[in-house]
This record gives C-alpha cells, sequence and structure tokens, in this order.
C-alpha cells in the first residue's frame, strides 16, 4: 500500500520551500552587511552565531529569527495544502453519492481523512476562520460553497457531496459525514441557517432555511 508513504511524503515535500526561503532569507540580509569593516560574506554567510558582532546580531540573526515562524506557518502550511488539492484531484478524485463499492473507494477516503487530520492543514485552515479565502480553500477540494458564509474549520472527507448556501453560521468543532454503513449520501446546509458548536450532521440531512443547529 502507498498510502504512509504518500503521506510522509506531502509531510517532507511541504518542509522544503521552507527550508529554502529560511537559506535565501540568511543569504539577503547577510548581503546587507557584507560591507562592514572586517566583514566578508562567507564569514556572515557561514551561520557562525557566536563569532557575530551585536550590530551583525540586529541586522541579521534576530530579524532571521523572527522571520522562522512565519515561513513555517505560512508557506509550509500553504505547501501543503495546495499538495493535498493536487492529490484530491488527481490520485483521489471525486466522490459520488451511491455505495463505497470496492476497496480503492475505502482506499481514498481513508487518504484524504489522513491528509486532512494533519496538524500542518488544521493550523493552516484554523488561519483563515471566518474570511472567504477558508471558504475558497473548500472549493479547491470539492464543496459547493457560496458567498457570504460565516466560515469555521470543519471536518469532512467527501467535500465534493457538501453544498453550503449563503449566509450559513458555522460554528467550530463541526463534524460533517457523509457515508455511513457503506453509503454515501449528500449534505445540504440551506441559506441562513446554523451550524453551531461540536454539532454533528449525518449523510443525506438537509439543515431548513433559517434553522438553528446546536447551541
Amino acid at each position: 500500500c502507498f498510502g504512509v508513504p504518500l503521506t510522509i511524503l506531502v509531510e517532507s515535500i511541504s518542509e522544503g520551500p521552507v527550508i529554502v526561503a529560511m537559506y535565501g532569507l540568511w543569504l539577503a540580509l547577510s548581503a546587507g552587511v557584507v560591507s562592514e569593516k572586517g566583514t566578508n560574506f562567507e564569514e556572515v554567510s557561514s551561520f557562525d552565531f557566536e563569532g557575530m558582532s551585536a550590530s551583525m546580531r540586529f541586522r541579521v540573526l534576530y530579524p532571521f529569527f523572527l522571520c522562522i515562524p512565519w515561513l513555517n506557518t505560512f508557506l509550509r502550511g500553504g505547501t501543503y495544502f495546495l499538495l493535498v488539492v493536487l492529490i484530491k484531484w488527481f490520485i483521489v478524485g471525486q466522490f459520488r453519492v451511491g455505495r463505497v463499492r470496492d476497496d480503492w473507494d475505502r482506499f481514498r477516503r481513508w487518504l484524504l481523512e489522513r491528509l486532512t487530520m494533519n496538524q500542518t492543514y488544521a493550523l493552516f485552515m484554523g488561519l483563515w476562520v471566518n474570511t472567504e479565502v477558508l471558504a475558497c480553500c473548500y472549493r479547491l477540494l470539492g464543496a459547493r460553497i457560496e458567498r457570504k458564509v460565516n466560515m469555521d474549520v470543519f471536518g469532512a472527507v467527501e467535500f465534493d457531496l457538501i453544498t453550503v448556501e449563503h449566509d450559513v453560521v458555522f460554528g467550530s468543532s463541526v463534524l460533517l459525514i457523509n457515508t455511513f454503513d457503506g453509503e454515501s449520501r449528500a449534505i445540504t446546509v440551506q441559506r441562513s441557517a446554523c451550524v453551531l458548536d461540536h454539532s454533528c450532521v449525518m449523510p443525506g440531512v438537509i439543515v431548513p432555511e433559517g434553522s438553528l443547529l446546536g447551541s
């Protein structure tokens, strides 16, 4: 089975742009101090922290470390998410209403579930709560989400079977389950409905217009 190696590969590849960006940032910051007296590019770009002067630390070391969390959060998370989208459309494919027919159907659900339960994915999606960016992310995964939706991160696997109409409000920790007992069915949340914290929506459910689900 190539599922576990694939998940490890996605996690590893998402680290690559961060490493490249960190090294490039260090070189860019270093280039600004090579003209100082007694300083050469090899000395600054060698990661010799102990030999740095106070001025070099202020101009190179401190800005470098301040940028690391931002690169790790946005660049790594964004790369991971884009890899998940590519796997969704080129390996997993589109989910359809009906019976889960064979091992391949079960495997592709398992694979997407593993990828979307990853901490890197969760942290990246959490950055965009209550923004249109989060809705766009779910659209890229196959969900049909209209405009003006108060989005929060929700748990789901078969995004193609999820429809969210406009003016819907989501709470936190919502779970949308499309498959139960080997049968996949669509979920629709109609306009102006509220699906609030810790709600679980089961397969085939239509949350009526203007209704309140949860507390």
